[in-house]
């Protein structure tokens, strides 16, 4: 015991495995944390004893999972949002491109129409000599 505690009828105290002290506070029966008229033995002892720990283990493992839920989530939002930075980097890059590729094709066009310009000047040389 850290700090001071209130004792109430039927308090168990427990020292170790092997050793539980039952504390009667006669007149006090009202404070009773049992039901009217339920003895404590050392069975009923160990079987509280059990269920508040089963209890705590059990608080403990929600809330471990609950950590790590949270901890996934945490995780899952990060990549998504590195997901999204990247896609809008790869859009952006995508674009440059395509413009790029965009410029290149009407160079070539015009380079294109230029050279049968001149495909169709030279016939037209070649048929008037």
């Amino acid at each position: 015991v850290k700090q001071a505690t209130k004792l109430r009828h039927n308090v168990r105290w427990e020292l170790g495995n092997n050793v539980v002290f039952l504390f009667l506070y006669p007149g006090r029966e009202a404070e009773s944390t049992l039901p009217s008229g339920k003895e404590v033995d050392w069975e009923q002892a160990q079987t509280e004893k059990m269920n508040i720990t089963e209890k705590m283990r059990k608080e403990f493992e929600e809330m471990l999972q609950k950590k790590r839920n949270e901890e996934s989530e945490k995780k899952i939002k990060e990549i998504e949002k590195k997901y999204l930075e990247e896609k809008q980097k790869n859009e952006g890059e995508k674009e440059k491109l395509i413009a790029a590729l965009n410029t290149k094709a009407e160079q070539l066009m015009v380079l294109d129409n230029s050279s049968l310009e001149k495909e169709v000047e030279l016939q037209k040389t070649k048929k008037e000599s």
